[in-house]
C-alpha cells in the first residue's frame, strides 16, 4: 500500500476503469463531469437517492485525502 501511495501519490489511477468505460458521447449529447467531495463521488449508489438517474453525468472525487466510505 505505501509503495502505491508513493508511486500514484496524487491517485491519478483511482478513476482508471471506470474512466475506460466511458464511451464518447452521442452526437449533441450534453455531458458533464462534476468534481467534488465524497458526496459527490457516491451520488449514483442508490442509498444515497441516485442522483440525476438517466443522465450522463459522471462524478468524481477531487478531495485531498480519502474519506472513510459510509
Amino acid at each position: 500500500m505505501a509503495e502505491k501511495r508513493l508511486n500514484d501519490w496524487p491517485n491519478l489511477a483511482r478513476y482508471r476503469d471506470e474512466n475506460a468505460k466511458v464511451l464518447d458521447p452521442a452526437k449533441n449529447e450534453q455531458r458533464v463531469v462534476f468534481m467534488g467531495d465524497s458526496i459527490t463521488d457516491m451520488w449514483v449508489q442508490p442509498r444515497f437517492g441516485g442522483f440525476f438517474p438517466g443522465k450522463p453525468y459522471i462524478g468524481r472525487e477531487l478531495a485531498g485525502r480519502r474519506h472513510r466510505r459510509c
